[in-house]
């Protein structure tokens, strides 16, 4: 019976994340990619830290948390992509995008990892709260760079 309920959950993330992308594409292409990154986060952290909050992780709120972690999982994806296809210079742009690949790859490996050990120690919830852990740090690294770049946008001059 859970398996059922647990599919039905995988389900709606699934065609969330897919409703979801034409406005997050919508609006990666209307601003910075750098503060689109910065917002991805943001949605995906609250997603993964809905599930830390769940009563039952089968009943009623998980729909919520379920749209919450597919919005926030393709608004990750694509905001991550959009920014490494646009800073990435053009001479060499699959080599930094083949390494953005690799990195994320070994990134999943040593979440799938970690989240075992949590797991183990607190329960089924702890790699959830990891990766929206991970997410928070990357949103507060994004405003770091939003804000360098303001100071350097106030330092250089109009013509320069």
């Amino acid at each position: 019976m859970g398996t059922g309920i647990a599919l039905k959950f995988y389900i709606l993330i699934q065609v969330f994340s897919l409703l979801w992308l034409p406005l997050m594409g919508y609006l990666m292409d209307r601003i910075y990619r750098g503060a689109g990154l910065a917002i991805a986060m943001v949605l995906a952290a609250g997603g993964y830290f809905s599930l830390f909050f769940l009563n039952n992780p089968l009943g009623s709120q998980m729909y919520l948390a379920a749209v919450l972690v597919g919005m926030g999982e393709m608004s990750a994806n694509l905001a991550s992509l959009a920014l490494i296809g646009s800073e990435a210079p053009e001479k060499g742009r699959g080599a930094v995008i083949g390494l953005f690949s690799l990195c994320g790859a070994i990134g999943i490996l040593i979440v799938a990892k970690l989240g075992g050990y949590l797991s183990g120690m607190f329960g089924p919830v702890a790699p959830f709260v990891l990766v929206a852990g991970a997410n928070t740090i990357v949103f507060f690294l994004a405003l770091g760079v939003l804000a360098m770049g303001r100071r350097q946008a106030a330092i250089t001059p109009a013509g320069a």
